[in-house]
């Protein structure tokens, strides 16, 4: 419950630091104080000064919460909850909804939880582990199945013809039929006419006789000598007509269609299966252990902030769902439900239920808002 103190005469709600002077354990003087007890009608009550938040910044434990202040200790009333990775992590199955809870000192209260994953939620008005109130998280994936009929196929089908090229020329060039080439400068051989040989001769020499000698008989042959003169002219072979044209292409007509062969008969009918996921907030009622759905609000997004408001003294339960971190954009508006028949308690926490789609298991804080009706 939020307390009031009064203030010059008048009585405030308490939002600031407040002291208290203890004498008690060995401990002596002021001291300020977060949350404490105060006697109300003759019944002591658990006193919050403002808001109670935890962000579960401390050791990594599967089986305990611990305490967020010193002051306030987790206590596991349904299978566990721990800190893993600084965020609340419930160690249980979802199907035996694990639920942690604290006296909270009020019956009426905004509960805030950020980053919350499909099946966590806030547990609220709890008796004992078989009554209590709750808000869940909910994803829900819809599978949609369309039959498509059976078409016809078709035979023989033909795809276009497209431009084809046929062949073309370019006009030939005159060649020349026999042409001759000049004579060029050649050296060839001449002679000198020989001359006469004898045949024998005799010298004179002294005494009673002559000398006799042999000597070739004939003509000497004719000495031969260079000379020059002019080669005859030459006949080079050419070919008559007209070289022949040279081809080229070029477009001419179509190319006939092309044939293809397709498949004949009838398509078999079938199905397509798509997908779209729905997302909710489910009040649930649990009565001597017995878990019943009151009411399930739907929201067009995934649920990341979660805020339940509770009033204990109308049985108002009011859901607000945020579609990012810090509960800064709100998906849709407010739902209410007010619950038939209730019994209030102070006692508030967390549970994880069953998701129908991706189920979670975490959450990274956990903050209480006192109200006043």
């Amino acid at each position: 419950m939020p307390g009031k103190l009064k203030v010059g005469g008048s009585w405030n709600y308490t939002t600031k630091t407040i002291f208290v002077k203890i004498n008690s354990g060995g401990l002596f003087g002021w001291r300020n104080v977060l949350s404490g007890w105060v006697k109300v009608g003759g019944v002591w009550k658990k006193w919050f000064i403002a808001t109670f938040l935890d962000t579960f910044q401390r050791t990594t434990s599967a089986t305990s919460l611990g305490s967020p202040d010193g002051i306030n200790t987790w206590s596991n009333l349904r299978g566990a909850w721990g800190i893993v990775a600084n965020k609340a992590t419930a160690n249980s199955a979802a199907s035996t909804y694990p639920i942690a809870t604290i006296d909270f000192g009020s019956t009426n209260v905004t509960i805030l939880q950020d980053n919350v994953t499909p099946g966590v939620g806030a547990a609220f008005w709890v008796t004992d582990s078989n009554n209590w109130w709750a808000t869940t998280t909910n994803a829900i994936q819809t599978a949609t199945v369309t039959s498509v009929p059976s078409s016809t196929n078709y035979g023989t089908c033909y795809s276009p013809g497209n431009t084809n090229y046929g062949t073309c020329f370019t006009a030939g060039n005159p060649i020349m039929g026999t042409c001759t080439a000049g004579g060029n400068t050649f050296f060839g051989t001449c002679s000198t006419p020989g001359n006469t040989n004898y045949g024998t001769c005799y010298s004179q020499v002294y005494g009673s006789y002559y000398n006799s000698y042999t000597c070739a008989s004939g003509t000497n042959p004719a000495t031969n000598y260079a000379c020059s003169g002019t080669n005859p002219t030459y006949t080079y072979a050419c070919s008559n007509g007209t070289n022949a044209g040279t081809s080229n292409t070029c477009a001419t007509g179509s190319n006939a269609a092309s044939t293809n062969t397709c498949a004949t008969g009838t398509n078999a009918a079938y199905n397509t299966t798509t997908y779209s996921t729905a997302y909710a907030v489910n009040v649930l009622k649990s009565t001597s252990g017995t878990i019943t759905t009151a009411i399930t609000f739907t929201f067009a997004s995934l649920i990341v902030g979660l805020k339940t408001l509770i009033q204990g003294s109308t049985g108002n339960i009011t859901v607000s769902a945020y579609s990012a971190s810090g509960f800064g954009t709100q998906i849709g508006s407010n739902q209410t439900y007010t619950a038939p028949s209730y019994t209030a308690t102070t006692t508030h926490g967390m549970i994880l239920a069953p998701a129908t789609y991706t189920q979670g298991t975490t959450f990274s804080s956990y903050e209480v808002d006192f109200i006043t009706i």
